[in-house]
């Protein structure tokens, strides 16, 4: 129905299989029913995509764009920073899934050999940044990032932060 809830919390040291695998298993015996999942949207930590596999082998991951956009931004170099982040825009502005991919594919060929690394970020599960297009167009600003957990998170840490400093 739209209604967004956080359905569960837990601190752990890392963001491995294990621990995320442990955190799914609690949704799942509190009553999430997986065959309802339609969408996990996450940043691209290994761990959770290994976990997925296991307990949710049916919702189809979407990887964040924002986290997709910093890590290819991360490896592009000062000198080309700004065309890329541009041509990342113009990738995640598309219509249709076959559009994005059209524009990725155009992006990779145009600064593979000067940013390789960079190209090879975008590659990498390049086809779960796009899965939002196959919702509802009025549901994409909300569940192509997340950002709204991200949001949360921050606050939590601020607190804790002044917990820790009393």
């Amino acid at each position: 129905d739209g209604t967004e809830d956080i359905l569960g919390f837990t601190v752990a040291r890392a963001e491995d299989q294990d621990n995320w695998e442990t955190f799914i298993g609690s949704l799942i015996e509190r009553g999430l029913d997986t065959k309802q999942l339609q969408l996990v949207i996450a940043d691209d930590g290994g761990g959770l995509r290994a976990a997925k596999v296991h307990l949710l082998p049916n919702a189809p991951p979407q990887v964040c764009i924002v986290h997709k956009m910093r890590n290819v931004m991360n490896k592009t170099s000062r000198k080309h920073r700004k065309a890329v982040t541009e041509g990342l825009k113009v990738i995640y502005q598309s219509q249709t899934k076959d559009e994005a991919a059209d524009k990725a594919k155009a992006l990779i060929k145009q600064w593979y050999a000067s940013e390789p690394k960079a190209m090879e970020s975008l590659r990498f599960h390049f086809e779960d940044t796009i899965t939002y297009m196959d919702f509802p167009k009025e549901q994409w600003s909300r569940i192509r990032t997340s950002n709204i957990v991200e949001r949360l998170f921050r606050e939590v840490r601020r607190r804790i932060k002044v917990m820790d400093n009393s």
